[in-house]
């Protein structure tokens, strides 16, 4: 049981170190992160997928468990010719260990599912973030001065050109504030 908890926690760190890396984005690379989008929502969602399963099957335990007691001590009483309420009934059998533990696995795994889910909609915001970018970009590439700073990378020995084209349009957004501050 402690392997198993151990197994988890670190399967776990793994997750988050690996959304860490996922939901970072590097903007030179605004395609490369484009391409990968898909790949880690189906990597998410098949871990939400697994997790929501494993929700699913720990309810229907949770429930078992629950009918099963119920039997239990109606069956008892009845046998007994005694009567029990409802009330006392229902209290029996949140006291009862099976029930307990099957309503901890619940839990545990609605709390899974969850953090998956959200592990999900993370990427969704990656995808939505990158959508943005990309537009803003467009934007800017439409402006005169950077296509001509563009063509003028792609002719220098930078193959991908963005190291130059980054430093030049940075240069160009901090002369046009200063313009607007001073204007």
């Amino acid at each position: 049981m402690a392997r198993a908890k151990k197994r988890k926690r670190e399967e776990e760190d793994d997750d988050i170190g690996y959304l860490e890396r996922v939901v970072s984005i590097d903007v030179t690379q605004v395609t490369e992160h484009f391409i990968s989008v898909p790949a880690e929502l189906a990597y998410f969602n098949e871990r939400y997928a697994e997790n929501l399963r494993k929700q699913l099957v720990a309810k229907s335990r949770c429930d078992n468990a629950r009918a099963t007691v119920y039997y239990t001590i109606k069956h008892e009483h009845d046998e007994e010719g005694k009567r029990i309420t409802e009330a006392a009934l229902a209290a029996q059998i949140e006291l009862d260990p099976e029930y307990m533990n099957a309503k901890a696995e619940l839990v545990e795994a609605e709390t899974n599912k969850q953090q998956a889910k959200g592990r999900v909609e993370t990427v969704h915001a990656k995808k939505d973030m990158l959508i943005s970018l990309g537009a803003h970009l467009r934007a800017e590439l439409s402006d005169p001065m950077i296509k001509r700073l563009a063509q003028n990378s792609k002719e220098t020995s930078n193959p991908d050109g963005f190291d130059g084209l980054s430093k030049q349009v940075n240069i160009i957004r901090e002369n046009k504030k200063r313009g607007k501050r001073n204007g």
